[in-house]
């Protein structure tokens, strides 16, 4: 059955098949979705590209060979990132319990991987508002609001996949006729126009190098997360794929592309020990900030620095 969004005219209600870059919702409180278009695109990286950036040679080859991938039907994509607010919604709905425990950024080591055992969802290690993105979840935790909201808006909802997700950072972009390394281009100098990343304003925050190395040359205007779109979306008017918060998606990880799927689907047959996020963080050093760039973590990785948007197809 075709989707359809309802527009009222006096007492006449029409329904109109919807268009890429429309947004719609599918019940009164369900999240405001986007519709992504169809298209091709090259998906990965190529030598140039990881070497200008200062890619390290592990995630370089993850990226690797470039392939061609077709995204054959429009899609719906959650505007935003899965917010506390929401998460939170579904928790009192559900009584859904995650795993005790996150990692979270200690300011006096600078440095990541630090378990709090009081840490959670709830209280990431730095204050959030119920419009941040919910960190400190798991990929089951991820899977399993996708299966509460699918019952709620009565369509069935689902990660990204990883093609997909490269196909919205990419958003049909090109420069000098290949892909650039971010929509908006290959300069790091707009960066903080479009995402919450690693910038001068978290070095200056946390007292830590501002090395352009490791530091977009811009202010985003906050140290950790940012309320959901605070940020200019990408062409397809989807905020916050890059910075903000890593996103689960539905891949297992696989070392290299060689044998990945080319149309868009998900990659079932790498190691499920470990699934791909996508899009980089707050925290993310600008190597990170790139459209090829997909990271890999075990599923049940607890860190507040990883969150997720959910999918639907537009034919069910």
């Amino acid at each position: 059955m075709a989707v359809m969004v309802l527009t009222q005219q006096a007492s006449l209600v029409a329904a109109q098949p919807l268009q890429p870059g429309q947004t719609f919702t599918d019940c009164k409180n369900c999240p405001e979705l986007v519709v992504a278009p169809s298209g091709t695109f090259i998906m990965g990286s190529t030598p140039e590209e990881t070497t200008r950036e200062g890619t390290p040679d592990r995630d370089a080859g993850n990226e690797k060979p470039q392939h061609r991938v077709t995204i054959a039907k429009p899609f719906a994509v959650m505007k935003y990132e899965v917010t506390r607010g929401d998460f939170a919604k579904f928790v009192a709905a559900t009584g859904h319990k995650t795993a005790d425990g996150c990692k979270v950024w200690d300011r006096a080591k600078n440095d990541w991987g630090i378990m709090d055992a009081d840490a959670s969802w709830r209280n990431p290690g730095f204050p959030q508002t119920d419009r941040d993105p919910v960190v400190c979840v798991q990929w089951a935790d991820a899977v399993a609001y996708a299966a509460w909201l699918s019952v709620q808006a009565k369509h069935t909802y689902r990660l990204l996949t990883d093609a997909e997700f490269e196909w919205l950072l990419r958003a049909n972009t090109t420069a000098a006729g290949t892909s650039s390394v971010r929509w908006w281009g290959d300069g790091r100098e707009q960066a903080c126009d479009y995402a919450n990343v690693s910038d001068l304003t978290k070095a200056a925050a946390l007292k830590i190098s501002a090395d352009p190395a490791t530091t977009f040359q811009c202010k985003d205007g906050y140290v950790f997360t940012a309320p959901v779109g605070s940020f200019k979306p990408n062409p397809f008017g989807i905020h916050d794929l890059f910075g903000n918060a890593w996103e689960w998606v539905q891949d297992c990880f696989a070392r290299t592309y060689d044998g990945a799927p080319s149309d868009g689907s998900a990659r079932e047959d790498g190691d499920c020990s470990e699934r791909v996020i996508r899009g980089g963080a707050w925290h993310a050093d600008p190597w990170y900030i790139r459209s090829a760039k997909h990271d890999w973590a075990p599923p049940e990785l607890n860190t507040a620095r990883v969150g997720f948007r959910l999918a639907r197809s537009l034919r069910e």
